[in-house]
């Protein structure tokens, strides 16, 4: 059976979308509530309401499909152009007149990219060597037990 929903009702939802786009843009419950007309307190009472009805929830479910969509777009478009994106963090860190600015692309590259590389080198060695393991290929460890105690060592040879 379908429900007409009434212009209050109406107008509920559309707040508790609107505090949901709020929300997901940083917003504070503040700033939120400023924006919608209402104070803090007012706010609560109205979070608390579409949470006990599943307002929220089901706005949520509706809403974030299509922005699930948004950011994979967005992560393609990223994607295509990355090289470009690394080419110009590279000539910023090199060629920046303010040192500041400068060694932020050199971290930045260096969270970006480097140390991806790194991690993905590092795993590819284990990996490879999971893989020696596996056929059966002794890797010889070199015994690093000493001969002789440390103290004998450091006072030269025993006299015996």
């Amino acid at each position: 059976m379908t429900r007409i929903i009434t212009q209050v009702e109406e107008k509920k939802l559309k707040e508790a979308a609107k505090y949901l786009l709020l929300l997901d843009e940083g917003l504070t419950k503040t700033d939120i509530a400023k924006q919608l007309g209402m104070s803090r307190s007012t706010l609560y009472e109205r979070i608390s309401e579409w949470t006990d009805l599943g307002v929220l929830e089901t706005l949520r479910e509706q809403y974030m499909v299509p922005r699930l969509e948004e950011i994979f777009a967005a992560h393609d478009r990223v994607l295509a152009r990355w090289p470009e994106i690394v080419d110009r963090i590279v000539d910023v860190a090199l060629h920046s007149k303010s040192e500041r600015v400068g060694l932020e692309a050199a971290a930045l590259l260096k969270g970006l990219v480097v140390d991806p590389a790194l991690a993905r080198t590092s795993q590819s060695d284990d990996q490879e060597m999971l893989y020696a393991g596996s056929k059966d290929v002794s890797l010889n460890p070199v015994d690093i037990t000493p001969q002789a105690p440390a103290t004998k060592l450091i006072d030269g040879p025993s006299k015996t």
